[in-house]
């Protein structure tokens, strides 16, 4: 099967897929973080690792945090902590490419499998607030 992202807007933190990262030879830092979800069930992230993460060109160099591949079809979900990095005028989704640790991915500019629809609004905002707090995934005035 074909390395996928998905890019998300409605998703606020980027995350991957264990084995992707295990099959790039990613470093990984064990993490212990479960997020209740909104409506039932719980999230669990299983370690962050740093990416070199290319968008139509644009190089970024992003943490990630890591679920185990149960949880996602897609290996890469890029949510708006990385989206809001990019200059969004300059990216044609129709031409775009990514590249992920050196890999270049298929990917989506939305999630349509009715299977990620429960992750959209699970998170509360303060378990959000102390996760991107904690990972420095996103700066803190994202929620004023």
């Amino acid at each position: 099967m074909p390395a996928l992202a998905v890019f998300e807007a409605r998703t606020p933190v980027s995350f991957c897929r264990e084995s992707f990262a295990e099959r790039l030879g990613i470093a990984m830092t064990p993490v212990a973080v479960d997020l209740h979800v909104q409506g039932g069930g719980i999230l669990e992230f299983v370690a962050s690792c740093e990416m070199k993460i290319n968008i139509t060109g644009h190089e970024l160099n992003q943490r990630l945090l890591v679920v185990e591949d149960y949880v996602f079809d897609a290996d890469v979900v890029i949510g708006t902590d990385i989206m809001r990095l990019l200059p969004g005028v300059c990216i044609n989704y129709g031409d775009c490419y990514v590249e992920v640790g050196g890999t270049q991915l298929h990917f989506l500019d939305r999630l349509v499998e009715d299977d990620f629809a429960w992750f959209l609004e699970a998170f509360e905002e303060e378990q959000l607030e102390w996760l991107l707090e904690t990972f420095s995934l996103l700066p803190v005035r994202a929620f004023e």
